[in-house]
């Protein structure tokens, strides 16, 4: 107690778990960020080499989601390309309506990496709408991450823990 008969006490700020699971939430964010920029390199690197071979598909697969058969699943094409005289085959999954347009046997032209021939297209764009996906994700996990972490109080704790460190 002090003179005046007052508890001595000064407020104590403290993180809450939602804080350190912000933290958490921002690193894989932080992660996903890479994986952005590793997809968008290697769209720029098909961009510009832009060599364009035949492949052709060798077999079609659909997963379904669920046992209600209700045509919810992953559509997957198998299929092989020959570059510098090796074949290379491959399994992806591909959107419903190129499965659907490309069956066991057709052959089409698919856009390769020279030096990496496993980094290619499937279909114009694709390589490019995988990095913008993976931007957009990483974005709203940040955001999310950064509004969770800093909610609860947090903020006012961290706050004054910037005062009390500051010089």
């Amino acid at each position: 107690m002090n003179s005046s008969g007052d508890p001595d006490w000064a407020a104590q700020f403290t993180f809450t778990k939602r804080f350190w699971l912000g933290c958490a939430i921002l690193f894989m964010s932080a992660v996903f960020a890479t994986v952005t920029v590793i997809s968008a390199g290697d769209a720029r690197r098909l961009a510009r080499h832009n060599i364009e071979i035949p492949a052709t598909v060798l077999d079609h697969r659909f997963i379904a989601q669920n046992s209600a058969r209700d045509g919810k699943g992953t559509h997957f094409i198998t299929y092989s390309f020959t570059w510098n005289n090796q074949t290379i085959a491959n399994e992806r999954a591909v959107p419903q309506n190129f499965h659907n347009s490309h069956p066991v046997g057709h052959s089409w032209m698919i856009r390769i990496h020279p030096d990496a021939p496993r980094i290619h297209d499937l279909y114009d764009g694709q390589t490019r709408t995988t990095a913008w996906g993976h931007l957009a994700i990483s974005l709203l996990m940040g955001l999310f991450g950064l509004f969770f972490g800093l909610s609860n109080g947090n903020l006012a704790a961290l706050r004054a823990r910037m005062r009390s460190t500051a010089p």
